[in-house]
């Protein structure tokens, strides 16, 4: 069995993992030159979790460990207003979290590969024939491969989506929000953040930044943006964007914007909404089809549960059949875990003095005793209910 897996991130390298244990030949195509670097630190836990440690990846995380001792909302004269400390939600896991740089996971996974595994940067997918038994599959430097299977893994703005779906504005569901992040060396900012992720809160707009291991800051800025509720084009320079919606602003959001490099990450906020994941041979994962968005977290646990879910029932089943089971397994966790990151948008970033206030004495009440046994009903990843693990054929 052969199949092509366009995406070498979280989802699409997850997924070349297991098939390739399955006994499946696999290629891996991106059309970045390279591992893409960047992105925040994730909160890792829950059933990606359990899958990391099937794999074999979790001692390298762990020493790729980014220590923050927990998140505090900032006012404009630097003040703490609110928070609460990591060691409640560790504790609420049972200690089973790591914080990592997305990178870091990305360059684990692919570490992890083994030689089997064929990679090429550079390429993606141009065009998908299908046939009763498989699809053929042509990469955009006009090669062509005869495949069981393709898995667009390829991000919410989805080539191998919109060439099997259609045009990504039919499914990408931006939230009214736009993110931003880059990461700097300041140590008056890294003395300011005092070992948390900390963000002047102001209605609209939130920024700050969290301390990494090696000295430097990872900085973030989420704001609304009046075209939000479209996946329009985004600004040519998010710089000036940036400084429009920031200006004048106090704490350490000035020395943030005068770092700022021209190539900052800067993308709305958005889930990835369809009716279906399949069609024929093709099979969407990851962002692609299951994006929940950054404010529902989990993201690359859900990538990665999707990954081995995939390859579990492609172990037991057909191809086409094992694509509807994966699919009718996981479709309606990740349509109820959306409806509920809409609803928390007004959360992350409140629109009103008022409603800050009201996320602050939340916060505060969360950092009273019993708080993680609360949590930790809150945050119970779903049971792996008769996952095994597939049995290699080679």
């Amino acid at each position: 069995m052969h199949a092509v897996v366009c995406g070498a991130g979280i989802a699409g390298l997850t997924a070349a993992w297991w098939l390739d244990r399955l006994g499946w030949r696999v290629l891996v195509v991106e059309r970045a030159p390279a591992l893409r670097d960047g992105g925040y630190v994730i909160d890792f836990f829950g059933s990606g979790y359990d899958v990391a440690e099937e794999m074999g990846v979790l001692d390298e995380l762990r020493g790729v460990h980014q220590e923050v001792l927990g998140i505090g909302y900032m006012d404009a004269a630097g003040r703490r207003r609110a928070g609460i400390v990591y060691d409640t939600f560790t504790q609420a896991v049972a200690g089973r979290v790591v914080r990592v740089l997305r990178e870091d996971l990305v360059h684990a996974l692919h570490d992890a590969l083994p030689d089997t595994v064929t990679v090429r940067f550079g390429r993606t997918v141009d065009r998908v024939t299908h046939h009763a038994d498989g699809v053929v599959v042509r990469l955009d430097d006009g090669t062509e491969c005869e495949s069981d299977l393709l898995v667009g893994a390829d991000g919410v703005y989805s080539r191998v989506r919109a060439l099997a779906f259609g045009p990504r504005d039919h499914y990408v569901r931006p939230l009214g929000l736009r993110v931003a992040s880059f990461v700097l060396r300041d140590d008056v900012v890294r003395d300011a953040l005092d070992g948390e992720f900390r963000m002047l809160a102001l209605p609209d707009r939130h920024a700050g930044g969290y301390p990494l291991v090696d000295g430097r800051v990872a900085a973030v800025f989420m704001h609304r943006a009046p075209d939000g509720k479209t996946a329009g084009g985004l600004p040519r320079d998010p710089r000036a964007t940036l400084s429009a919606a920031f200006a004048d602003q106090g704490w350490v959001v000035p020395r943030l914007l005068d770092a700022c490099p021209p190539d900052a990450y800067y993308d709305y906020i958005a889930q990835t909404l369809l009716p279906t994941w399949r069609a024929g041979r093709v099979v969407l994962l990851g962002d692609a089809c299951q994006a929940v968005s950054l404010l529902a977290g989990q993201g690359a646990s859900l990538a990665m549960t999707g990954a081995r879910q995939l390859a579990r029932h492609l172990a037991e089943h057909p191809v086409p059949e094992a694509l509807k089971a994966y699919e009718e397994g996981l479709l309606p966790r990740i349509t109820a875990m959306q409806r509920s990151a809409r609803r928390s948008t007004a959360w992350f970033v409140p629109g009103s003095r008022l409603a800050l206030t009201l996320r602050h004495n939340a916060l505060r009440l969360a950092a009273m005793p019993g708080a993680a046994a609360l949590l930790r009903t809150a945050v119970a990843p779903t049971p792996h209910a008769g996952v095994r693990t597939p049995t290699p054929t080679r």
